[in-house]
């Protein structure tokens, strides 16, 4: 292989089915610019066993980690790219969004991330998945340090590609946080980074249920305050205080009790009124 432009930067910890179907879903893809990169919690489910079955396709390491931000880490640093895509082990990258970011990104050599969209899929217990409308298309007035601070952004980090360089300039993710992605790019927009969007769909990100935004609700609600106090402005801190005043005193919203209930049983209201509505050309 050239050297690559691309770095895809998969961290995975015993989900070797879930990463199996990510990398065959990369692989089918010829893409001469690009190479795949795998940081492995040292599973002991066969994730090993897999990856050395792709060869010299893929490049990978296994070893115990502190956790998804220090593989992250670790995956930056095995990159060859001077452009990295961080990408979970059960999200998809779009065929052809590499070629779209090269392509982007070698016209504009003053961005140093460049965002694309989400399409979200809601997976149920049987691996079935429906499709969401896109998420909170986002636009540059969305990636001001005030929104992101607030977590009002619409932001998905796995529809970024940014360069290595930037990496290289800000430090590597905090370990300290529930929410390193936040950090991270609070951090970049407070030391001038140039962030740039394309209208195009560049990954299918899979809410599960497994998701670690979804598992860890006080937690990121805490850190969110951490990241406030440390950047933000004492407006910040007050508007992060009220409205994420019932995770923060651990207290369960209603909202949040009615959807794990009707996710345990199948039940979405909202999917069958969407459904309805469709049917009715509404």
């Amino acid at each position: 292989m050239d050297q690559p432009r691309i770095s895809v930067c998969i961290v995975t910890f015993n989900r070797a089915a879930r990463l199996k179907e990510n990398l065959d879903h990369l692989l089918a893809e010829d893409e001469p610019n690009r190479e795949i990169v795998v940081v492995d919690g040292g599973s002991k489910d066969g994730t090993v066993e897999l990856l050395q079955r792709y060869g010299t396709r893929v490049r990978w390491l296994s070893e115990r980690d502190r956790g998804e931000y220090d593989a992250w880490n670790k995956a930056f640093a095995l990159a060859k790219g001077d452009i990295v895509k961080w990408l979970p082990d059960d999200d998809s990258l779009r065929h052809g969004a590499c070629a779209i970011a090269l392509k982007y990104l070698d016209a504009h050599p003053d961005v140093d991330v460049l965002w694309g969209q989400a399409q979200l899929w809601r997976e149920d217990e049987n691996g079935h998945r429906e499709k969401e409308a896109v998420t909170n298309v986002l636009d540059l007035a969305r990636l001001s340090k005030r929104n992101v601070l607030r977590q009002q952004h619409g932001m998905n980090s796995v529809a970024t590609f940014m360069r290595k360089s930037l990496v290289t300039r800000l430090g590597p993710l905090r370990l300290d946080m529930t929410c390193g992605d936040t950090e991270f790019w609070v951090r970049a927009i407070s030391k001038g980074a140039k962030m740039a969007i394309l209208p195009d769909i560049l990954v299918d990100y899979v809410i599960t249920g497994e998701n670690g935004v979804i598992t860890k609700n006080w937690k990121l609600s805490r850190d969110v305050l951490r990241i406030n106090l440390e950047y933000g402005q004492p407006r910040d801190v007050a508007w992060t205080l009220w409205h994420r005043r019932s995770s923060l005193l651990g207290v369960p919203t209603l909202q949040h009790e009615v959807g794990k209930v009707a996710h345990k049983y199948g039940f979405h209201p909202l999917r069958k009124v969407r459904a309805i509505r469709s049917r009715l050309g509404l």
